[in-house]
């Protein structure tokens, strides 16, 4: 007699018992971030889905693990294939040099007078027009 901790599952009260394999945790070069924030189509170009689920020996696997490695580290291919990660890295870059940075008086200065196409005023003919001042 069979107790039902010896199956691991019932299929229309058929009794079936699945044997597992130990397998080498393998995250084909990608980090956690990569892989969840890539397009299904661009992981699948990366690495098939058949290729991750196939029935593979332990010297296979390791030989796999190698290779992806091995691609990982060339980040040029990296940015060939997985396209939506460049651009998500691009969208927050200019983003970020689209913050206006604060600007001293003198900059202002200098930046109005190019644009208007004046001389720029020189700091000791300001410093005169101050003595200028003060003696009055």
């Amino acid at each position: 007699t069979r107790r039902a901790s010896d199956l691991e599952d019932v299929i229309d009260d058929l009794p079936c018992r699945f044997k597992y394999r130990p397998v080498l945790p393998c995250d084909f070069g990608l980090s956690t971030e990569e892989i969840l924030a890539a397009e299904d189509q661009e992981l699948n170009r990366w690495c098939s889905l058949r290729k991750t689920c196939m029935y593979r020996s332990e010297k296979e696997e390791q030989h796999e693990q190698k290779i992806y490695t091995m691609k990982a580290q060339n980040p040029r291919k990296k940015q060939l294939i997985l396209k939506s990660l460049t651009e998500e890295k691009e969208e927050s870059v200019e983003a970020h040099s689209a913050v206006k940075r604060k600007v001293g008086k003198k900059v202002q200065e200098k930046l109005k007078s190019r644009d208007t196409g004046e001389a720029e005023p020189s700091a000791t003919s300001g410093r005169a027009e101050q003595a200028d001042r003060s003696e009055e």
